[in-house]
């Protein structure tokens, strides 16, 4: 299953980088 969204965001990277936006606004919402 992981494997498969690893590959699939390697695929896309719109994807892989809404992610990583993603991630920053999670980040921001910790502190």
């Amino acid at each position: 299953m992981f494997v498969f969204f690893f590959i699939h965001l390697q695929e896309n990277k719109v994807v892989k980088a809404k992610l990583s936006r993603v991630s920053a606004v999670v980040v921001y919402l910790l502190r």
